[in-house]
């Protein structure tokens, strides 16, 4: 089960790796429609997955074709363990959280 976060958390989980990390990710994504890399992706929604994985979903701000990103921050013990420390914490204290399967 994926849990929908912000991109605040993907700050908190990624830490120094964040900046500039982050940003060159989205400016690598393959995009299916126009065939190339995006310029960039527009996000649309941020889901972690149980094996602390940060998925982005969005669009291609080149041709606005859908896009989905898949950043793998659990392979980094202290990522990974800030991402289960937000996934517990919106799972099992604030009850309040968006899933998809």
């Amino acid at each position: 089960m994926d849990i929908e976060i912000k991109i605040e958390d993907v700050q908190l989980i990624m830490g120094d790796l964040f900046s500039p990390g982050f940003q060159a990710c989205l400016d690598s994504t393959y995009c299916g429609q126009c065939e190339d890399n995006c310029t960039s992706v527009k996000i649309e929604k941020l889901w972690l997955n149980h094996l602390g994985d940060v998925i982005v979903e969005g669009s291609c701000k080149k041709c606005n074709g859908k896009t989905n990103r898949y950043i793998e921050t659990g392979e980094h013990a202290e990522s990974y363990d800030q991402a289960m420390a937000i996934r517990e914490l919106q799972i099992d204290l604030l009850k309040c959280y968006n899933t998809r399967f």
